[in-house]
């Protein structure tokens, strides 16, 4: 058994994005998916919120090449560091606004106009 399985399994630990390639990462996250389901250690007061973002060139109208990659990445990352508290009602605008900000900080400057949230998921 992993030690780093069994803390994450118990919500004790979450996964963090490993650049490098690591085989147990699709087992790790799927443990802290059943954590959150499960509302254990760290996810005792978790509720998920589902976002849709589209990247689109202005001048061709379509999708960049690696965008959809780029973007879930950045996103989940964001997502990931970012406290319970701040998905508040009250908090989505500034919350927006700091996603909107972190894929420009990535994408380039202008990237990204706006960002929708389209619906809510709570669990």
């Amino acid at each position: 058994n992993l030690l780093q399985k069994e803390l994450v399994s118990l919500g004790y630990a979450k996964v963090r994005y490993n650049y490098q390639k690591y085989t147990y990462t699709e087992v790790l996250y799927e443990e802290e998916n059943n954590a959150k389901k499960k509302k254990v250690g760290l996810w005792q007061d978790y509720n998920l919120k589902e976002y849709t973002i589209t990247f689109i060139n202005e001048e061709t109208k379509t999708f960049l090449p690696d965008a959809e990659i780029r973007i879930m990445d950045i996103t989940m990352q964001f997502l990931r560091s970012t406290k319970v508290e701040d998905f508040a009602a009250e908090k989505q605008d500034e919350l927006k606004k700091q996603l909107k900000d972190a894929l420009n900080a990535e994408l380039g400057s202008g990237s990204v106009y706006d960002i929708y949230i389209t619906s809510f998921l709570l669990q």
